[in-house]
């Protein structure tokens, strides 16, 4: 059975080793003075750290109605701090690393602004904020913001891995819905969502205790029109139920990365 490789990426899982195995009427002969002893104690603890590093690893199956970082990472990506606007609000540059796509983020303040347009040149990015002018080149990395939130840090995050760079933490927080209702139900998830979160999984069960109607969510229905909906927004969980059916419980659970 393959051990925990620390440091090293896992091709055929994670899982503590089981082939040291001691004979313990050796470990009582072994005098307690002896060099023999002192690498079987080196030995046993480096045992332990591995079992340690495995278990911290794992997936934990804890689903409560709270936050809790549920043992899952996944991959680093590249992160870049490009400089501050200056008193207009202004900056311009070519961004690090060398590669250039779709989705990639600048966050200035509360403003985002998104890499959306894929044709050559200086084009415009969808922004949430007050700039005036936000564009970048996607054949060279080359951008132009103006009209920005004045003197403020500007974060390029360029969304390519990075294995030099500590794996991100998934988090998980279950939602009880409680009665689902046919149409359409709204539930504060209570979160506080920013740009850089990213949702790993959104999933849910739907439970019928009357009529003995047991549903995954989301749920597409074989003739294509008695679906349950799923999904989140900033404030809340929206569930839309065309199923036909009236659940008596409901449980969601969210799943996701802060950075």
């Amino acid at each position: 059975m393959a051990g925990f490789l620390p440091g090293a990426l896992q091709r055929k899982g994670l899982y503590v080793p089981t082939t040291d195995v001691w004979e313990v009427s050796r470990i009582q002969d072994i005098d307690v003075n002896s060099e023999e002893f002192k690498l079987l104690l080196v030995r046993l603890y480096q045992n332990i750290n591995v079992i340690a590093l495995a278990l911290n690893q794992k997936d934990s199956a804890i689903y409560y109605p709270s936050e809790f970082v549920d043992g899952q990472t996944f991959f680093p990506i590249n992160t870049y701090t490009l400089g501050t606007t200056n008193g207009a609000g202004n900056i311009s540059g070519t961004v690090p690393g060398g590669v250039y796509k779709l989705g990639q983020q600048f966050i200035i303040g509360a403003e985002t602004d998104v890499v959306t347009n894929p044709a050559a040149g200086a084009q415009p990015m969808t922004s949430t904020g007050p700039s005036v002018t936000h564009t970048f080149d996607i054949t060279n990395g080359n951008y132009v913001i103006a009209g920005a939130p004045a003197n403020t840090t500007v974060t390029f995050i360029a969304d390519t891995f990075n294995a030099q760079l500590p794996p991100r933490n998934d988090y998980r927080f279950v939602i009880d819905i409680g009665l689902l209702d046919a149409g359409v139900t709204t539930v504060a998830h209570g979160l506080t969502i920013d740009y850089s979160w990213t949702f790993t999984r959104i999933y849910g069960t739907a439970t019928d205790l009357v009529s003995g109607n047991y549903y995954p969510i989301p749920f597409t229905s074989a003739g294509g029109a008695n679906n349950i909906e799923l999904r989140v927004d900033n404030t809340n969980v929206v569930i839309t139920n065309n199923s036909g059916v009236v659940f008596t419980r409901c449980i969601v659970v969210l799943e996701y990365l802060k950075s």
